[in-house]
């Protein structure tokens, strides 16, 4: 019986409105896992902003966190990483503070995202995702694993400068409204999971509800798209699954592992 290597976004998806993890999907997931299959999640957060909800789980194998850049298990122990270009971001972060005064700049180290726009303290108190400001030009000798624009007014302008200042060295895209995420291009959720599947030979199940969940829908050999997921995403979804605060992960585990059992799983 060939064993099944599923991974779920976090937000919007595994987590409910109240982001949390609901019993009936720990048990569904428990339950998965016991039965020889390998369960990770799938999140553009670092480690260290889902480390509460990684405690909660049953992870077997390998997670996939900041979008693709970092493979990490359940132990903290990475193992894959991939880093930004650096040279470019500086006049492209510069460009973003002039244009865009109330924009929230992060980049993801190792072990931290930090805040590189220079706001004043008032408007990095309202910030969703409050991180330890610095400079970015004193982050050089740091490996940069993505980066974060956040803004709220005017994204169409974000990527219209990212578009200007980046190269092909970079993929951008949205995975929230106001998220945009700058990340080394080829990198992404979709080709970290084909990696894992590969590594060990497992038919591939993936769950999402965003833009940057979109690859790695329609790279697995069963996406799956929450029924609260954008339209562009249910496009590229084999199967739509229940909304996200109707245990939508215990409702795919259910099929994919009848599926298992009647052998329809491709060899």
């Amino acid at each position: 019986m060939r064993k099944i290597y599923m991974v779920s976004d976090l937000d919007n998806t595994l987590l409910n409105s109240q982001k949390q993890i609901s019993k009936k999907n720990l048990e569904a997931i428990q339950k998965f896992v016991d039965a020889g299959n390998y369960f990770g999640i799938a999140t553009g957060r670092s480690y260290e902003s889902a480390e509460e909800y990684v405690r909660q789980l049953s992870l077997y194998g390998p997670s996939i966190f900041c979008n693709g850049t970092m493979l990490m298990d359940k132990q903290k122990n990475l193992v894959h990483e991939h880093h930004l270009a650096k040279e470019k971001l500086l006049p492209f972060f510069e460009a973003v503070k002039k244009a865009l005064p109330k924009a929230a700049i992060k980049i993801f180290l190792i072990d931290r995202f930090v805040d590189v726009s220079g706001r004043e303290d008032a408007l990095r108190l309202q910030d969703d995702y409050p991180a330890e400001p610095r400079k970015a030009e004193d982050l050089m000798h740091d490996k940069w694993y993505k980066a974060l624009i956040i803004e709220k007014e005017n994204q169409a302008l974000a990527y219209q400068l990212s578009q200007e200042y980046l190269d092909d060295q970079y993929y951008c895209m949205f995975s929230d409204k106001n998220l945009m995420e700058i990340m080394p291009s080829g990198i992404s959720k979709g080709q970290a999971l084909k990696q894992l599947a590969e590594e060990y030979q497992c038919f591939s199940v993936a769950i999402g509800d965003y833009e940057n969940d979109m690859e790695m829908i329609e790279m697995a050999d069963f996406g799956v798209a929450v029924a609260n997921a954008l339209d562009c995403v249910k496009a590229k979804a084999k199967y739509i699954s229940k909304h996200h605060d109707e245990d939508a992960i215990a409702d795919v585990i259910e099929k994919v592992l009848q599926m298992q059992q009647d052998h329809l799983l491709n060899q």
